[in-house]
């Protein structure tokens, strides 16, 4: 399923009727009243994005998804996998930029020798390769406990769970864009 509307359905939050809480539902793409516009965007081409809207949109009540009233926490539980994935990418991300980075400063000449030879280079490079790897083991922690617990339904490490996923998507992207701004510094003429 993209996120730009294409596919047979979507999974939409919808508040109750009289009471405080929110259900979760699955409603097919060509339900009557359901419409869908695509966005088009510069960048994120590996993604689409768009608006889905509903006008006295009906679906049958086998379309409820989890319980009635526990909408909002299956969506924020569906919420911590996207925030692993997010850490997933920025971690991939920025290895790319370390590999690219390191085949570079071993071609690039300086002063007649490897830039990599240079200390400075050096230090900047274990720095950040030990940071990488320190946030994707970081990461595989948060993914282990999701597999391992939420999506088995065993909510007693709930709390963990959350502080593990939180930290690595609070430290993963400051991590890939540190890493990726001192390689580019690398390329500097």
């Amino acid at each position: 399923e993209g996120q730009g509307g294409e596919g047979a359905g979507h999974l939409t939050l919808t508040r109750n009727e009289g009471s405080d809480g929110f259900n979760f539902l699955y409603v097919p793409t060509q339900a009557t009243g359901a419409s869908v516009q695509r966005f088009e965007n510069m960048g994120r081409m590996g993604i689409s994005t768009g608006a889905i809207g509903y006008e006295d949109v009906q679906v049958p009540a086998r379309y409820l998804v989890g319980k009635e009233g526990r909408g909002f926490s299956c969506a924020m539980e569906g919420f911590q996998s996207a925030r692993t994935f997010v850490a997933a990418a920025c971690i991939g991300a920025a290895e790319r930029a370390l590999e690219m980075g390191m085949a570079y400063i071993r071609e690039r000449k300086v002063f007649g020798q490897p830039l990599g030879k240079f200390e400075g280079i050096q230090f900047e490079l274990a720095d950040q390769w030990s940071l990488v790897e320190a946030v994707k083991w970081q990461c595989r922690r948060a993914a282990w406990m999701l597999d391992a617990y939420a999506w088995k339904g065993d909510r007693s490490h709930r709390s963990e769970i959350d502080r593990a996923v939180a930290s690595v998507k609070l430290m993963a992207p400051q991590v890939a864009f540190d890493t990726i701004r001192k390689v580019m510094m690398w390329y500097a003429p």
